[in-house]
């Protein structure tokens, strides 16, 4: 474009001074070729006045004067006329007067012969010798002369436009290519180089731009790996984050905000009262814009029906050249099971603090009752109060002992120290018959084993599965009612060992069967503390089987007793 633009203002000066060349030239060329034709007509009407004066007889009559006259054109050419000037213009010429007067010249023009110059010269007797020559000779020559300079002109102009073509090509070519790199690399190629041939302006140009673009290559490689390293790390972080513009509009957000709020997002069309329904956190939003600060709350939601507590950073963004915040930038970080577990904690500690105080003060009770005189002196009584405290300390040395086998379980170096081994199951279940049959004899209940299949060898500790089975049995010769059953069963399939411990009794309703595995609950609290439970025996039994990689439920119906189901994972030879 610049170069076209170039040489049409180059080729149009030059057409500019070639037309007024070959004007001057024109003009100054008619001018002469007329004064030449004038000068010569006038020598020619001279001629013809001293060829007449010397012809002309003095008393010549007019006839002969016209004969003369014509004859004389005929010989020189030329249309000669004698014409009386008049009484007014009559003067007294003498012969050297009369060749010494000016001519007069006239130029006309004729319809017939076009333009003519006339010229008269004084004569005797009151007249004038009158030529009149075509100057048709003059305006050929001058249509020849413009004829040929506007030919001329034509190929100085062809031969002139062909060299400025050329040297604009020479001068422009480096800035067309400089043109068409910079277009090309702002549409993203950033590969192109400019050739460094020359060692003037261009070459600096060009050395100075392929610094430029090497250096915005280098700039953009490092824009975008830092972009992907974000991208992976706002992708694969455990916290939602999302970018909230003024009107609650969804700028942006990474997979985990759609994952964790189950909804699907459209960037800068998705609101945030869309895809989270809570009006607290709006009203969070809002604060930290027009407080321009960062701010943190907790807020509770319900996801696919279940509860969930968030922890939200929110931190205010201004863009450039603006003066307040646009957009918020809204961390969501999942404490639900931090929440869960600090709410667990503190039923713990307010159960284990409960457990332990009930038998303390007891035993506390009891002991003041000892020490009095009265009392002490009553040996009936006194045993009586004894063997009180000795049972509420044995349960205090249960609650106790569960409790320190409870931290040891939440222990990982402990858990890493059980060994795991393939071992069969045969004999197992006899080896817990045998442990707690006196316990079943003496409540009067009826303890068998069953073996549904053949023993297989399953992948764990011998040791703990033995109390796994000594556990849940225990649990059901305390709650089997007089003349009960108590069944220890096996089975198996393709990738467990299946163990049952089913007991006859009340049973329990579906409702506590989601509860019974929790830490300190019981179905009953005042029939379980006259049974000497701690509420913790089913929790440890789930997190043994879970830590082998089994799994363990309860099956039961009130007044069908109640079953418990677990299973281990088969050893791989």
């Amino acid at each position: 474009m610049i170069r076209k633009r170039i040489i049409l203002m180059l080729q149009g000066i030059l057409l500019l001074v070639l037309l007024a060349v070959s004007s001057y030239i024109l003009s100054m060329f008619y001018e002469y070729i007329n004064t030449t034709f004038k000068e010569n007509a006038v020598l020619q009407a001279r001629y013809a006045q001293s060829c007449l004066i010397a012809q002309l007889p003095k008393a010549a009559t007019e006839y002969e004067k016209e004969e003369i006259v014509q004859k004389l054109g005929t010989e020189l050419k030329l249309d000669l006329k004698v014409v009386k000037t008049g009484p007014v213009s009559i003067r007294s010429y003498d012969l050297n007067t009369i060749q010494r007067e000016q001519a007069a010249t006239t130029i006309i023009n004729n319809n017939v012969n076009g333009r003519s110059i006339v010229v008269e010269l004084p004569l005797t007797n009151a007249s004038v010798l009158r030529t009149e020559l075509s100057m048709a000779p003059v305006e050929e020559e001058y249509s020849k002369m413009r004829t040929s300079i506007i030919f001329f002109f034509l190929i100085l102009m062809l031969l002139a436009g062909f060299l400025v073509n050329k040297l604009i090509a020479k001068f422009t070519s480096p800035l067309e290519e400089l043109s068409t790199m910079a277009e090309k690399i702002g549409q993203g190629d950033l590969t192109l180089r400019l050739a460094n041939k020359n060692d003037d302006e261009y070459g600096v140009i060009a050395y100075a731009f392929n610094n430029l673009s090497a250096g915005l290559t280098d700039k953009i490689a490092e824009i975008e790996k830092e972009k992907r390293k974000l991208e992976l790390i706002l992708d694969n972080m455990d916290n939602a984050v999302a970018i909230v513009k003024l009107d609650g509009v969804i700028a942006d957000c990474n997979k985990r905000f759609s994952k964790l709020f189950g909804k699907e997002v459209l960037l800068l069309k998705s609101t945030l009262a869309e895809v989270i329904v809570s009006q607290g956190l709006t009203d969070f939003m809002q604060r930290c814009m027009l407080g321009d600060k960062s701010l943190e709350i907790n807020f509770t939601t319900t996801i696919a029906g279940n509860k969930k507590v968030f922890q939200v950073f929110g931190a205010p963004l201004t863009e450039v050249f603006q003066s307040s915040p646009t957009s918020v930038l809204m961390v969501f970080h999942d404490i639900t099971v931090l929440q869960a577990i600090y709410e667990k904690q503190a039923d713990f500690v307010s159960n284990a603090s409960h457990e332990l105080a009930t038998p303390l003060t007891t035993i506390r009770g009891f002991s003041e009752t000892l020490l009095e005189d009265d009392t002490g002196k009553d040996d009936a009584l006194r045993v009586k109060f004894l063997n009180i405290i000795l049972e509420e300390c044995g349960r205090m040395q249960a609650l106790i002992k569960d409790l320190l086998q409870m931290a040891k379980l939440d222990s990982i170096e402990y858990r890493q120290s059980i060994g795991i081994e393939n071992f069969s199951v045969a004999g197992t279940l006899e080896n817990v018959y045998d442990k707690l049959l006196p316990q079943a004899q003496k409540r009067k209940l009826h303890l068998e084993v069953k073996y549904l299949g053949d023993p297989v060898v399953i992948c764990a500790n011998k040791d703990w599965l033995q109390q796994i089975l000594v556990n849940l049995t225990e649990n059901a010769l305390k709650y089997t009612p007089e003349e009960g059953n108590i069944v220890l069963s096996y089975d198996y399939d393709d990738k467990f060992a299946v163990f049952t411990v089913h007991n006859t009794g009340e049973g329990i309703n579906e409702e506590e069967n989601k509860k019974i595995f929790e830490r300190f609950y019981r179905i009953e609290k005042a029939r379980t503390r006259r049974a000497g439970g701690t509420g913790l025996g089913l929790s440890i039994v789930k997190f043994i089987v879970e830590m082998f990689g089994g799994s363990i439920r309860v099956v039961s119906k009130p007044g069908q007793g109640v079953s418990f189901i677990f299973t281990i994972p088969r050893g791989k030879f």
